[in-house]
């Protein structure tokens, strides 16, 4: 992602909201959003922070300052994918799924060195 605007889309599509349901929890416009994902005016400091604070982000990650961005938007994405898939599941389904998942976790924690 090269621009302000589309790491700013990209941040509010992998969280499944359309312009104007991201406006209603920002207390901004859609036209306001619209124009931030579309570059035509940069968004303040104040929106910017909003965005970190809705989306508990850093603002390096969505101005791209920081060197491990790419590492920290894969990060995000599979947070993102594991909720989604566990608001899928039944709560047995969820149960088993988190504890093959932290089973997994513990297995990379052990053996970590040798990967």
């Amino acid at each position: 992602m090269e621009t302000l605007g589309e790491r700013l889309k990209y941040i509010r599509k992998s969280h499944n909201l359309t312009q104007t349901e991201l406006a209603n929890k920002l207390h901004l416009t859609k036209n306001q959003i619209s124009t931030y994902e579309n570059n035509t005016v940069p968004p303040s400091i104040d929106v910017l922070i909003s965005y970190c604070r809705f989306f508990k982000i850093s603002a390096d990650s969505i101005l791209n300052i920081n060197n491990n961005a790419s590492e920290i938007e894969y990060i995000d994405q599979l947070i993102l994918q594991i909720e989604n898939s566990t608001k899928r599941m039944t709560s047995e389904q969820r149960k088993q799924y988190l504890k093959q998942l932290r089973l997994y976790a513990i297995f990379l924690e052990r053996y970590r060195e040798s990967l």
